[in-house]
């Protein structure tokens, strides 16, 4: 990257000052400059208070930590990176609290660097799932369905100090409480732009217009290795259009969304999205729509979609959307699958059962939903398209 091609950039991000609170609506900042550097870039942090230490994450991986302030971290190599969406993140810790700031980096062709708006994150840290927008249900355990402390299990959280931890038995399961999943909620029209959501804030709408969902939604998953996974579907990510049924009531519909099983639900076969072999009870993930058919009403290739997820360490999954073309599904930022609207309409727009005027919510999901099992989620994230 030529120097002379860079210009001045500074980011100004807004942090949720975390606590144990259930509600993070404390508006303390947390702020992050990036500049220009020789071979890079550097970050500067500016923190509220006096924090005991300050660390600096690249797409999940610790740059650097420091322990005094000024904060600075020069510098973030940026010929090494893919081209593509990078998610950078600060993480202030003070005695009892934790401060988080973020920004998403994103490397074009001729290793043009650009930096995009934050958009939405959770982290987990204040201890609650308030930066999602609906959590409330039966299944909400904060033992088996809620946050965590690092260490739970025997698993350390992605960064900081909490993490999300999603578990349904088969007694669950067979007695129809199967929803261990979050949603984060998006107004696009009434009724949804006047509604609150389970922490009593208003919904946020998209950034723009408020009605284009391109961008890339991402999440940390920790799948445990002794866990074996049954041939019942379970959704560990998804997107749903809403639409009004009348009445200032709403109805979702599944829009795309990656399904987790065991390998021999398919009959076994290799996994061609990754060229792996999966057998018995080894997880594997399918990404798929509402109607599991194309538009066409042909039946998808299923193993030329299939692929296996890491066990016992931390992955990113993550669905890069450009509304009204495709929508790319990669682990650890390798694209696994690619479905276009010859498969299913993507982002806030028509389908065979609605008119894109009808849709009034966008929702980004993840969890566990369907079948038995357990997992964990860290550092969820959506990095608005420029």
């Amino acid at each position: 990257m030529r120097r002379s091609g860079l210009l001045r950039l500074v980011v100004t991000l807004v942090a949720v000052f975390a606590t144990a609170a259930p509600a993070a609506s404390a508006a303390t900042p947390l702020k992050l400059q990036a500049r220009p550097a020789a071979g890079g870039i550097r970050v500067d942090v500016r923190a509220p208070g006096t924090p005991r230490r300050v660390s600096l994450f690249l797409d999940g991986r610790r740059v650097r930590t420091d322990a005094r302030a000024p904060f600075r971290f020069a510098r973030i190599d940026t010929h090494r990176l893919r081209r593509g969406t990078h998610r950078v993140r600060a993480v202030a810790v003070y005695k009892s609290s934790t401060a988080i700031g973020w920004g998403n980096l994103r490397i074009e062709s001729g290793r043009k660097v650009v930096w995009l708006p934050a958009g939405w994150n959770a982290g987990f840290e204040g201890a609650s799932f308030a930066d999602w927008s609906w959590w409330k249900r039966p299944e909400f355990d904060r033992n088996e369905f809620g946050v965590v402390g690092t260490g739970t299990d025997g698993v350390a959280a992605h960064t900081g100090s909490k993490l999300a931890k999603f578990v349904t038995t088969r007694a669950q399961v067979d007695g129809g409480l199967q929803h261990a999943k979050l949603y984060k909620e998006w107004a696009v029209r009434s009724p949804e732009t006047s509604w609150k959501d389970d922490a009593g804030q208003t919904l946020q709408k998209l950034p723009g217009s408020g009605q284009d969902a391109s961008g890339t939604y991402s999440a940390w998953y920790y799948l445990p290795a002794d866990v074996r996974w049954t041939k019942d579907w379970s959704n560990v990510m998804q997107f749903k259009l809403v639409f009004p049924t009348g009445n200032g009531a709403v109805a979702s519909e599944a829009h795309w969304y990656v399904n987790l099983m065991s390998a021999d639900s398919w009959g076994g076969g290799p996994a061609r999205a990754d060229g792996s072999t999966p057998k018995g009870t080894d997880p594997v993930f399918v990404p798929s729509n509402w109607t599991m058919k194309r538009v066409d009403g042909s039946d998808p290739d299923w193993h030329s979609r299939m692929v296996s997820p890491p066990v016992g360490r931390w992955f990113k999954l993550s669905a890069t959307v450009k509304q009204g073309q495709s929508i790319e599904f990669a682990i650890d930022d390798k694209p696994f699958f690619r479905g276009s609207t010859a498969d299913w309409p993507v982002g806030i727009g028509s389908t065979p059962t609605h008119q894109a005027n009808d849709v009034s919510g966008w929702i980004f999901g993840a969890g566990l939903y369907g079948g038995p099992g357990r997992l964990y989620v860290d550092d969820a994230a959506f990095a608005p398209a420029a």
